[in-house]
């Protein structure tokens, strides 16, 4: 199955919309709940109790995964779904937009920021 959006309903004067996302993993009804598991989970909540709660996909951190468990474990895994346990959507983004502010030579990190960048071998953070 190819991926689409397709608009159910348009609200005329705006932009607003209510469509089904298709993916080859199911599809998502939007506007959606889609929680965000950083590391591949949502913090003290089982996958099965996501999907109970009206979950209809999950978002992790492609960067964090990347640093931990790595690229590697996920294949060994067979994807990212089977590794969180979850088999619906998922979703990953990068999280980097919030490590730049855009001032001039202006860099902002939070503690959660430092720490994953020190994990990943940047020295002295």
């Amino acid at each position: 199955m190819a991926f689409s959006f397709d608009i159910k309903h348009a609200e005329s004067g705006s932009r607003a919309r209510v469509g089904t996302i298709s993916t080859p993993h199911g599809q998502i009804q939007t506007p959606a709940f889609i929680p965000v598991g950083t590391k591949a989970t949502v913090k003290s909540v089982l996958p099965e109790a996501m999907a109970d709660l009206g979950a209809q996909a999950l978002l992790a951190n492609a960067y964090h995964l990347y640093l931990q468990p790595g690229s590697d474990i996920l294949d060994e895994a067979g994807g990212l779904g089977e590794f969180m346990n979850w088999p619906g959507p998922t979703i990953t983004d990068s999280g980097g937009f919030k490590l730049y502010w855009p001032m001039p030579i202006t860099f902002i990190y939070s503690p959660a920021q430092i720490s994953s960048m020190r994990l990943a071998g940047w020295a002295n953070l």
